[in-house]
């Protein structure tokens, strides 16, 4: 599995997405999407972020250097599955930097590679997906930060404080499954705390989120739980406004929360992202050659 920290693959590989979790996530939450995907020949590969899940034993990664590991698992998944297009599926968090990855390519200059050409230059260069799926992209949360709790930031970012903040709430805002919430509170691989400046990270990546949306030149589903308390869905609208309209497609799942890798209904989420994927990105992509 070198690249990823989880795979889920079935007999054959029509294509494969690959994940990217949510804050204080990891891998096992696609668990549900990947199973189902498999039995209809896309396959799931999910990468952990550095310090988090499977990665504990590195050091915490900067989320300013997360775009680097998107174009890593890119990477990966074409060298695994030569041929194959690649979708890059976040949530929440995981959605925003897979925004922040699509602004940056525009930003940085770099050459941009797209699809799965078996002749890939060996240097440096932004792996374009071939689809994007941005799964309650946390671009914007209703609650607002008391005036109390910003002293507090603004205190320990300049102390360099290495407390935590444990930005953990109720599992029942995530997920309307019970058994579901139950793993989640039991899951000793799920980061409950993290550093203040991580966080705060966090928010400037939140405030960048649409700009960082121009940028996006491959097809794009948007997935939202109608009932998500979690974040903002005015924030999603005004992604809809900015993404070409031939580009995107919203999807509200009816009764679902913040996590749809977790929610009542995942299976049949990962079953809708199966048909977007038949429709928009392999349907859409030229044969191979020989």
């Amino acid at each position: 599995m070198e690249g990823f920290s989880r795979v889920w693959e079935g007999e054959e590989t029509r294509a494969v997405v690959v994940g990217f979790a949510g804050i204080g996530g990891h891998s096992v939450d696609f668990a549900a999407w990947g199973a189902e995907l498999s039995l209809r020949t896309i396959t799931m590969a999910s990468r952990d972020h550095p310090g988090l899940g499977g990665r504990t034993s590195e050091p915490l990664g900067e989320l300013n250097g997360m775009p680097c590991e998107v174009d890593a698992a890119i990477a990966a998944a074409h060298a695994r599955w030569p041929g194959r297009p690649v979708v890059a599926a976040g949530e929440s968090l995981g959605a925003l930097i897979l925004l922040a990855h699509a602004g940056c390519a525009s930003e940085s200059g770099r050459p941009v590679v797209s699809g799965s050409a078996s002749l890939r230059p060996a240097a440096a260069e932004h792996e374009q997906p071939d689809g994007l799926v941005l799964s309650a992209p946390a671009i914007r949360t209703p609650r607002k930060i008391s005036p109390w709790g910003l002293a507090v930031i603004a205190l320990r970012l300049a102390i360099r404080s290495g407390k935590h903040f444990n930005f953990t709430g109720d599992p029942a805002l995530l997920t309307n499954d019970p058994a579901e919430r139950e793993e989640i509170e039991r899951d000793p691989l799920r980061r409950r705390a993290l550093p203040v400046s991580y966080l705060f990270a966090v928010r400037r990546l939140q405030g960048r989120a649409l700009r960082f949306a121009r940028a996006v030149r491959v097809p794009t589903l948007i997935l939202w739980g109608e009932e998500d308390r979690l974040a903002s869905f005015p924030a999603a609208r005004k992604l809809l406004s900015i993404i070409p309209p031939e580009l995107r497609r919203l999807e509200v799942i009816a009764g679902e929360r913040h996590m749809l890798t977790r929610g009542g209904r995942r299976r049949e989420t990962a079953g809708l992202i199966a048909r977007w994927i038949e429709q928009t990105v392999i349907c859409e992509r030229p044969a191979e050659a020989g």
